[in-house]
């Protein structure tokens, strides 16, 4: 067994192979096909510039909110949650801080949360009595 190298015959130049693809006509297609796509981004830019223009110069509103002579279907979504959760908190805090019947067949009243609290400071909780054997 003897090892020789193959460097094949000598009239033979080393590199690459130039019978399977051009590198000048390969580096012409990447420079084409980069321009091109520079090209359609900066299109549809100004495509969607142009657009975005036109829709602002319409007066005609485009939200389902802004007909207010139809309503959808219960259950509604909220158009203004802040203002709904400050009258919220506006509604509870007059029901906690005011006197009022709950039911006056049976003589059920509500008085202020602070009231109620004196009362249970002063008197105490009700407690079970003790059972113990």
């Amino acid at each position: 067994m003897t090892d020789k190298k193959h460097s094949g015959s000598a009239g033979q130049q080393r590199g690459h192979e130039t019978s399977d693809a051009a590198p000048g006509w390969l580096l012409w297609f990447g420079a084409g096909l980069a321009m091109l796509t520079l090209f359609v981004f900066l299109s549809m830019g100004w495509m969607f510039h142009y657009l975005e223009d036109r829709i602002a110069e319409s007066e005609v509103p485009f939200s389902p909110l802004s007909d207010t002579g139809r309503q959808p279907p219960e259950p509604r979504l909220q158009v203004n949650p802040a203002q709904d959760l400050r009258r919220l908190a506006e509604t509870e805090s007059r029901r906690l801080n005011s006197y009022g019947w709950v039911d006056r067949q049976a003589g059920l009243v509500r008085i202020p949360i602070g009231r109620a609290i004196q009362i249970v400071a002063e008197k105490g909780l009700p407690a079970r009595e003790n059972e113990a054997d």
